[in-house]
């Protein structure tokens, strides 16, 4: 009787693990063996969805991945032998296809040493800064061939001499040879020197303490001074003609608004602080000013007793409204509550349930995407993403979210994100290596890797995003339609 009940186990356990391994193998991704003596695998296996197409490769060390103007991606791999092998990414046709070079897709062969930065102007054009023997400066990169260089040595101290305007038409940078910070208009060529004497704190903080307005038509200059905080002052400059137009206000963290000549800022009083915390500075203070450049006239908001206004501010998208987080001095891990300020009615509102019982790690930071007001901090050490609808108040707390890079580019020193936004107004985030997308005040779950996602990066057409991940130390690629992940996927 023993002998059969252990015979029938037997069978019984073969015939579970058969129908498992079935299942498994069914659902599972085929991986790509991408033969290095192969120019072309048209018989691939490429798991294909209602709005994305997939493949996991055998590649170990991926070195760099470019979208193309075709819709293709092409990727690179770094073998053992320290040789890079070239890919690509025919999704719309199934097809890898083995390839000398990146087809002009790579960044320029004169791009020998270490990028330090890279911004993009437009589809035909991007900002790089290098750092070489060869090649020392920030460098316009036209159609990824030809580069055009534009200012010298920036670098101090390891950190950028140099800030940019969000429209790309202007250059505020520090002249050593003479001492002075100076603008350049890269539609004119012209230079223009600012009054303004620039210290060692200055230059350890230069790309904060630089800021142009939405048109790039004034620029902001601050100084920090961190041994007595309320002798910070911040002054405006006219970013074609040097013109000082206000000086030396008493303030900290100004940021102009979105379509107006308007300077939020924190009052610097006796009542301010300074906290340094990872090598970057959070300003604290009780009471809020705005600087309106048009009529050269400050209105300064009730100061709030007991309790601590947190820098930067958020303008709304029609600056009507100015957003900002305030803490209560004597709760240690931080009890914030979120502060409106209407501009028109001149009412300031609080919404002080937002945060009630939670415990953020200081400093929170705080931006409006769309319609959404998107706080970003850390709760006992993980990320964490608050997104507060700004229509109708309802929100959502999002806890250990996951890092991700935004690009893959070799010699190129990647910052990570816990999500991102597009133009539109789109807005991603990773959780339990879900990849979930807001958008018009929806949820949408919009892919499942199998792995752990690492990259999210666009296409240039913003229709598609490459998911790119890590599974059992193989590269997984993605392509995801964004179109169509809204017609399924809504949660």
């Amino acid at each position: 009787m023993f002998k059969k009940y252990t015979v029938l186990s037997v069978i019984f356990i073969v015939v579970f693990m058969y129908l498992v391994g079935t299942v498994l193998f069914d659902s599972d991704i085929e991986v790509v063996s991408i033969d290095n003596h192969d120019s072309l695998k048209n018989n691939i296996k490429i798991k294909e969805d209602n709005h994305y197409i997939e493949f996991v490769s055998d590649i170990e060390k991926l070195s760099e991945v470019r979208w193309i103007e075709d819709k293709s991606i092409v990727f690179s791999e770094q073998n053992d032998k320290e040789n890079t092998n070239n890919y690509k990414f025919d999704y719309l046709n199934k097809k890898i296809i083995k390839i000398n070079s990146f087809d002009g897709a790579e960044l320029c062969k004169n791009l020998n040493g270490d990028i330090k930065f890279l911004k993009k102007i437009d589809d035909k054009q991007m900002f790089v800064y290098l750092k070489s023997k060869v090649n020392n400066g920030l460098f316009i990169l036209k159609n990824n061939k030809e580069l055009v260089k534009i200012l010298g040595d920036m670098i101090y101290n390891d950190k950028l001499l140099f800030k940019i305007s969000s429209n790309n038409k202007k250059i505020a940078f520090f002249d050593r040879k003479e001492n002075a910070i100076k603008v350049l208009n890269l539609n004119n060529k012209k230079i223009i020197k600012l009054d303004y004497e620039a210290d060692k704190n200055l230059l350890e903080n230069f790309t904060k303490s630089l800021q142009f307005s939405y048109d790039a038509g004034y620029l902001i200059v601050s100084y920090i001074d961190v041994k007595n905080i309320s002798k910070s002052t911040f002054s405006v400059f006219g970013a074609d003609s040097g013109k000082l137009y206000a000086d030396e206000i008493m303030g900290l963290s100004p940021v102009w608004a979105n379509k107006n000549l308007l300077i939020a800022f924190i009052y610097a009083d006796n009542n301010a602080k300074l906290y340094k915390k990872d090598d970057t500075y959070k300003v604290m203070g009780n009471r809020v000013g705005i600087f309106n450049l048009k009529t050269r006239k400050i209105k300064y908001l009730d100061s709030i007793k007991r309790e601590e206004i947190i820098a930067p501010f958020s303008w709304a998208k029609d600056d009507k409204f100015l957003y900002y987080l305030v803490r209560n001095v004597f709760t240690k891990e931080g009890f914030y509550k979120l502060f409106c300020y209407d501009r028109f009615n001149k009412q300031v509102y609080i919404y002080g349930d937002y945060f009630k019982g939670e415990n953020l790690e200081c400093f929170p930071d705080m931006n409006i995407i769309n319609n959404n007001l998107v706080v970003k901090g850390k709760v006992k050490g993980e990320n964490y993403l608050k997104i507060i609808n700004l229509q109708n108040r309802k929100f959502e707390n999002i806890y250990e979210v996951q890092e991700f890079l935004t690009d893959c580019i070799k010699n190129y020193s990647h910052i990570k994100s816990i999500y991102k936004s597009l133009n539109d107004g789109t807005l991603f985030y990773v959780k339990n290596n879900l990849l979930y997308l807001y958008d018009d005040n929806l949820k949408y779950l919009i892919y499942r890797s199998r792995g752990f996602i690492t990259h999210i990066i666009e296409s240039p057409s913003k229709e598609e995003i490459l998911v790119i991940s890590k599974v059992n130390d193989k590269y997984e690629f993605a392509v995801l339609n964004l179109k169509d992940c809204k017609k399924y996927l809504k949660i």
